[in-house]
């Protein structure tokens, strides 16, 4: 039978026995109980993972998570949130910031003019529903995106309703 896997030596028996005791939560709980049974009784991943009650795929993720980051590689990082940003937070508060003390008026910035400034700093172009998303996201008072209206289906020269309403239809 192969030897079980091999966990480095991050933490001696003593702190990783405390380690496992301050876990917080019981997923955490077993993800280093994982580690700890296979670092000092030598348990294999298949025979860990039935006393754990998770699969044997989870217990050699761990393990490899453990090898390579140590007892960090085991908090659990959290999904979603911004995945691609042009620029950080604190930057886009910072150049609205700008926009308000520049302004000499009563009226806020309108969404060309945060355009131009957001373009300036980046360097490149940024489309104005990512303005929009930007004003949002930073609270910035009454600037919604523009809605199409009905217009803009008339000037196809027929109504979108018309067509949408059977009851309206010339037959």
């Amino acid at each position: 039978m192969r030897p079980a896997a091999h966990i480095k030596d991050w933490m001696s028996q003593d702190e990783m026995l405390q380690w496992i005791r301050e876990s917080p939560d019981k997923a955490s709980y077993r993800r280093r109980m994982a580690i700890w049974l296979t670092y000092t009784g030598r348990v294999h991943a298949h025979k860990a993972a039935l006393m754990l009650g998770v699969s044997t795929q989870s217990i050699w993720a761990w393990i490899s998570r453990y090898n390579t980051l140590g007892p960090k590689g085991l908090i659990r990082q959290r999904q979603g949130g911004r995945k691609w940003a042009f620029m950080s937070i604190n930057e886009e508060k910072e150049i609205l910031l700008n926009l308000l003390e520049h302004t000499k008026s009563l009226r806020l910035p309108g969404a060309n003019v945060v355009k131009s400034a957001v373009e300036e700093k980046l360097g490149k172009k940024v489309s104005l529903p990512y303005i929009y998303k930007l004003l949002k996201r930073n609270n910035w008072p009454r600037l919604e995106y523009p809605a199409k209206t009905e217009s803009a289906y008339q000037k196809t020269g027929d109504s979108f309703r018309k067509f949408a309403r059977p009851w309206k239809r010339k037959t």
